[in-house]
């Protein structure tokens, strides 16, 4: 009777007190971290980003000949000495005279994609299962010394075949 739910399915009722909700999950190697890796991939070093946007609030009846007249770029100059040049161009349609929405965004790209990031990739158990992608995370392991490195989820596989149940995660710094 515990295991079927009012649809007559096979169902499993997980016991969450509501104490609020964490703003960091931690996960250590001291706790149930097992085969923990991490990388770094200089391809994914953004460096030189270019923005091209609509400045001038003129528009066309038709919208075959679309103007991007305003020209947003940023760069990282040490991460260009130690990794090269490595560039992304974008467009957008919409329209600023003072180009904020395209700063906002090239800024943040060249800030957080300047040097390789640390996408981190292990296993641990059901202390995971209320996590989802996107969420911010505390990574510690000794051996590749980690202590507290704040992570975001990018891929999260939940296994509840496995006795005792575990997922896997890989998260970006």
């Amino acid at each position: 009777d515990n295991f079927i739910n009012e649809y007559g399915q096979l169902a499993v009722r997980w016991y969450r007190p509501s104490l609020g909700v964490a703003l960091l999950r931690a996960f250590a190697d001291t706790k149930k971290n097992i085969s923990f890796n991490y990388r770094r991939r200089v391809d994914e070093v953004i460096n030189y980003a270019t923005c091209a946007y609509k400045k001038t609030d003129s528009w066309d009846w038709e919208d075959v000949d679309f103007t991007y007249n305003g020209f947003y770029i940023n760069q990282n100059a040490t991460s260009i000495t130690n990794y090269k040049r490595i560039a992304q161009n974008f467009t957008s349609r919409w329209y600023s005279a003072s180009a904020a929405h395209v700063a906002f965004f090239i800024d943040r790209l060249i800030d957080r994609y300047g040097s390789p990031p640390y996408i981190v990739d292990f296993e641990t158990g059901s202390d995971a299962f209320f996590s989802k992608i996107g969420d911010y995370i505390q990574v510690t392991d000794s051996k590749a010394g980690m202590t507290g490195q704040l992570c975001q989820i990018m891929r999260l596989q939940k296994n509840f075949s496995n006795r005792p149940v575990s997922a896997r995660i890989e998260a970006v710094t």
